[in-house]
């Protein structure tokens, strides 16, 4: 009887951590892959551009950037930067996408040359940032990033 107990146990508890995780879907919505490695191209090709049409699309009303230092930039604070950016280019590079439903975090990294908001941002940087897809559009609510070390 003790052997049925732990064997119901361990069959009931093996399917939680992929579920639980979303390691299920993270695996398999490979379109959605594609369509948010896209956008993030295209929200790159942006700051070089300063397409501020770009931002409203990409980054969600409520977006909060932390920045390198730790500062905080809302989304309006994000497009004025822009306003006054001067970025030559931006390469993304080693971008991982995991798919949670409606939810979605990539990771990456990313190298700026030229200013931005004032300050030059020359550099590599790893970034994570969190989408949310509403009314069938995906949408940037949260990015972090760090300046990689040489």
């Amino acid at each position: 009887m003790r052997i049925l107990h732990m064997a119901v146990v361990a069959i009931m508890a093996a399917p939680v951590p992929s579920v639980c995780l979303g390691q299920d879907k993270a695996t398999q919505d490979k379109g959605a892959v594609q369509e948010l490695q896209k956008l993030r191209q295209g929200w790159a090709d942006a700051v070089v551009k300063r397409d501020s049409s770009a931002f409203n699309r990409i980054e969600d009303e409520s977006y909060v950037f932390t920045g390198p230092e730790g500062k905080l930039w809302t989304k309006a604070q994000d497009i004025e930067a822009l306003k006054a950016s001067a970025v030559e280019s931006a390469k993304l590079e080693d971008t991982d996408v995991r798919i949670f439903g409606n939810a979605a975090v990539m990771r990456g990294r990313i190298t700026y040359k030229g200013r931005f908001g004032g300050k030059d941002i020359t550099g590599q940087y790893r970034f994570t940032e969190t989408f949310v897809k509403d009314d069938g559009k995906w949408r940037c609510v949260a990015c972090s990033m760090s300046r990689c070390t040489p």
